[in-house]
């Protein structure tokens, strides 16, 4: 039976009144024709059903929504879906579903101030929905797959409501409404805040929202709008103990729909026991006449207080609370709370003894009757130390400015040298009496000041010395420093030796003495003339049970040593380098393997790869897009590497043994520390192997070679074990990595190059290649609508990582390096080289790429392309994935334009004169699609 569906009915209503301007209600309903949800479920290929639910999968992409009158649009992300519900969640009778796929967003217009009503639920409980455009964020769903009404407050043009991008997350949305001026006020309990009650309380609802109607649920859990079974009409009785969940909403029919209060849940704790009175102010010792108030928290209508001041306990026939007992004298008060009067239900007894005492004169001395100016002292009261309760005021002294007395906590604080007598009286406190005057003399010595610190800091590399820090021991004073201890200068920020250097430092101060005279030496060891190196350690680092790493007696640190000036720069696992960092300073980088993988140090090392030269000796591995130190060796007793060519300048000086290089003395133990790659940067060189195994590399830049990173993985287990090869590679790799002007891999003389059956072939090269006197042509590509037009090279250097197509007879090429890379304009060339293996994708925003195979541009086999090929950009759209119908025309200039070597064959009809082939040489029919040769010579269409 054909169907006829209607996904959302659309309902402007109208309503007057309180509403103000009309409200705009979209009830998301399903409405068909001829079909019973059973039917429906069965039919067509666009419906599910699963769960008792009924979905409609088709997803709506960036659907527009209106009312009925064509105004007032919301739309809907790609992803969401409409849902018709069998069993559940049917406020109305359908709903619209936000599945998990992702994020989606509803977005509603709006005007400033007015209110959008939702009616929402989800998949679980306690999810949170983004709000945007709204006077909230956000809002959380208590409940899952039960209905949630929430009035949003619109600030600007339009509100937005936004799904998280979470697994297993639904939204599913019953009625948007967007209305002027005011909204449904959600039902309020009058008479008793949340908090512990008695049973058998009873509780009010209210709602300020006139004609709108309360439906609750008292339980013991939230409960969404689905739940609210009951229809207030009078108070509700709480009758069972426990934990209960009063939630409610308000809800007002208006023409075409309804309008629903923001979901509201009442937490309260009823108990079986009464709750035991307060007393105010508490039991306790007091110097007057104290009013008492006895209360309850959360006092019950029917309850009353009970209370004896004479010590008996209370009976049901004692006095009932109704005014403040007044205490004058020492006095225990007790109180029940009895749940009505003459009941014998009653609370825990409260019981509340009170002191009064009189006031007493105190006795005031201090701990020190001398105390230095840059000291303190506290006055003591009595045989207790501090004020003992006693508050000090009307402080007078004999002498001003020699002393200050803090009123609250009796510190006596020096100002200058001298003697004064102060005079203080009491505040009346809880013990003392406020009339005694007490007078005592205090003398002030002259003080001295505080001796600074002397600290000697780390090498710094910006500076070319050691850091040289004077603390300040002394507040408000200040530091000098000399280096004879006779001329004497201020010492206003970090200095720095860069020669042995003896430090003396003091600090002065007005009113004070100078403090002694701190010195320190600072020896300074290093040759000026030499390039520095920042040797980067793990402080106490060990592998394993083998000792802690040994600087000072590293074979390749000694040997570096002879040449360079070896700066030690030892930190903790968990410090974090950055590029700013002053090791960036330093003439060379070098990352001993003496550092834990994975730790915030050995992490934060890849800051300073392409920003300072770096030599490594713990490789890095390429996994999940990121950075990360390799785990250890993949061949734990490997110590010897094989080199892919040995022409590599950072061999120079090697021994090799065949194709091997030992680079241990020993052959036990783990000694290089290998790496797995999922991927490489492009200008990234491996510079020797070990089993398959990249031992060295180099990721090389020829526009900054002062930053090259070159890395070796060398175990530091048994630092005196280096051979004389790993000696010489990393002697010769820092030299070059200093000097900054040589690769570190071979110089580069010629490329390979292959032309295939077809004459030709697309190519490129990391390196400017030469073409002249190599019996190739180069070209290179435009298109012109289904043209593409090769021009020629003219002086035939093609500069590196730049796509062409090559023209020669089937050979292999040895085509010279050429010295620049900049002598031809490639600006509209739209071959598109590469050096690598790359993924081309055949078709991005319209734009094709296509691949020259046996003389056609067509999509690679695999759709990757190999190294040093190029491909072939163009937004002409075709959408065969075969062959494309672009016609090849060459502009040379030797040929001219009228001897059209190729073309492409496009369509049956087409009909040639004499023989056609294929540009593999294969013989063709006239319906062929491709490019073809006939009789070797031009084709031409008639």
């Amino acid at each position: 039976m054909k169907k006829l569906l209607t996904l959302f009915t659309l309902l402007l209503t109208v309503c007057s009144g309180a509403w103000g301007a009309d409200p705009v209600i979209w009830n998301l309903e399903k409405t068909y024709s001829s079909a019973s949800e059973s039917e429906l479920a069965t039919s067509g290929t666009n419906w599910s059903y699963s769960s008792n639910v009924y979905i409609y999968k088709k997803a709506l992409s960036n659907a527009v929504l209106p009312a009925e009158d064509g105004t007032t649009p919301f739309s809907l992300t790609a992803g969401l879906k409409f849902t018709v519900a069998a069993g559940k969640l049917k406020l109305g009778k359908g709903y619209m579903l936000m599945d998990d796929s992702g994020a989606h967003t509803v977005t509603i217009p709006t005007t400033a101030n007015q209110y959008v009503n939702l009616v929402v639920g989800v998949g679980s409980a306690n999810k949170t929905i983004s709000v945007s455009g709204g006077d909230i964020d956000n809002f959380t769903v208590p409940v899952a797959s039960k209905a949630f009404s929430i009035n949003i407050k619109a600030t600007g043009s339009s509100l937005t409501i936004s799904t998280p991008s979470s697994s297993g997350f639904k939204l599913y949305i019953y009625q948007i409404a967007v209305i002027d001026e005011s909204d449904v006020v959600a039902p309020v309990v009058p008479n008793y805040g949340e908090g512990s009650y008695y049973k058998g309380l009873s509780l009010s609802l209210s709602t300020e929202t006139e004609g709108a109607s309360i439906v609750y649920k008292n339980d013991s859990q939230t409960r969404g709008f689905s739940d609210l079974s009951e229809k207030y009409s009078s108070a509700i009785s709480m009758t069972n103990t426990g934990t209960r969940y009063v939630t409610t909403c308000a809800t007002k029919s208006v023409t075409g729909g309804k309008l629903y209060s923001d979901l509201k849940t009442y937490i309260y704790t009823i108990v079986s026991t009464l709750p035991t009175p307060v007393a105010t102010p508490a039991a306790g010792t007091y110097n007057s006449t104290q009013n008492v108030v006895l209360s309850v928290e959360n006092m019950l209508p029917n309850g009353v207080i009970r209370y004896t001041t004479n010590g008996d306990t209370p009976s049901s026939s004692s006095p009932a609370y109704t005014d403040p007992i007044e205490v004058s004298a020492d006095k225990t008060i007790k109180a029940y709370l009895f749940e009505s009067t003459g009941n014998s239900q009653k609370s825990s007894m409260l019981t509340a003894a009170y002191t009064i005492v009189s006031l007493t004169d105190p006795s005031f001395s201090l701990s020190a009757i001398s105390i230095p100016s840059n000291s303190t002292a506290q006055i003591k009261v009595g045989d207790n130390d501090g004020l003992d309760g006693v508050t000090l005021s009307n402080i007078a002294y004999g002498t001003d400015g020699i002393v200050t007395v803090n009123a609250t906590t009796g510190v006596v604080t020096p100002v200058t040298a001298g003697t004064t007598t102060i005079t203080f009286d009491t505040d009346a406190t809880v013990k003392y009496n406020a009339s005694t005057n007490n007078e005592l003399t205090i003398t002030v010595t002259t003080p001295k000041c505080a001796t600074p610190t002397i600290t000697t800091g780390v090498f710094n590399f910006e500076n070319k010395g050691y850091a040289v820090t004077i603390t300040n021991n002394e507040d408000g004073s200040t530091l000098y420093y000399s280096t004879n201890n006779e001329d004497w200068t201020e010492y206003t920020d970090v200095l720095y030796a860069t020669t042995t250097t003896h430090y003396y430092a003091k600090s002065v101060k007005a009113s004070y003495d100078d403090s002694e005279v701190a010195d320190e030496i600072v020896t300074f060891t290093f040759d000026g003339e030499k390039k520095y190196i920042a040797w980067v350690y793990e402080s106490g680092y060990k592998d394993g049970t083998n000792p802690a790493y040994d600087f000072d007696t590293d074979e390749i640190v000694i040997e570096l040593k002879k040449y360079y000036n070896v700066v030690p720069v030892v930190k903790t696992k968990s410090t974090t380098l950055t590029a700013s960092d002053d090791i960036g300073n330093a003439n060379l980088i070098v990352s001993s393997e003496a550092v834990t993988g994975k730790e915030n140090l050995a992490k934060s090392m890849k800051a300073f790869v392409g920003a300072a030269p770096m030599l490594h000796m713990k490789l890095w591995s390429y996994t999940s897009g990121r950075w990360e130190w390799a785990s250890g060796a993949a061949n734990p007793e490997t110590d010897m590497i094989t080199p892919e060519r040995k022409t590599y300048k950072v061999l120079d000086g090697v021994a090799f043994d065949g194709d091997e290089i030992s680079m241990f003395d020993d052959a036990t133990g783990t000694r290089v520390q290998n790496v797995v790659w999922d991927s490489k940067p492009a200008n990234n060189v491996d510079m020797a192997r070990a089993d398959g195994n990249v031992a060295m590399h180099a990721i090389i830049d020829n526009d900054h070679l002062d930053k090259q990173f070159f890395a070796i993985g060398l175990s530091c287990v048994n630092n005196t074990k280096y051979s004389n090869n790993a000696k010489t590679i990393v002697k010769n790799a820092a030299a070059m990595l200093i000097a900054g002007t040589e690769r570190l891999d071979t110089e580069v003389a010629t490329v390979p190059v292959t032309i295939g059956a077809s004459g030709y072939a697309s190519y490129c090269s990391s390196y400017a290649l030469d073409f002249t006197e190599t019996g190739v042509t180069a070209y290179t590509a435009k298109v012109e609508e289904e043209k593409v037009v090769l021009t020629k090279v003219t002086d035939n250097i093609v500069p590196a990582n730049e796509g062409v197509v090559l023209r020669g007879a089937q050979n292999d090429y040895n085509i010279p390096v050429a010295t620049t890379d900049d002598s031809f304009d490639f600006s509209e060339n739209q071959m598109v080289g590469v050096v690598q293996r790359t993924q081309v994708v055949w078709n991005v925003g319209g734009k094709y790429n296509y691949i020259l195979q046996q003389g056609q541009f067509n999509k690679a086999n695999d759709g990757y392309l190999k190294a040093n090929r190029a491909y072939l950009s163009t937004t002409y759209n075709v959408d065969a994935p075969g062959a494309k119908p672009l016609t090849i025309v060459f502009n040379d200039e030797e040929q001219g334009e009228e001897t059209d070597g190729i073309k492409s064959v496009q369509g049956s009809g087409f009909t040639v004169n004499g023989e056609a082939y294929n540009l593999s040489g294969q013989r063709v029919g006239a319906d062929y699609k491709g490019l073809v040769i006939i009789n070797g010579k031009k084709v031409i269409r008639k």
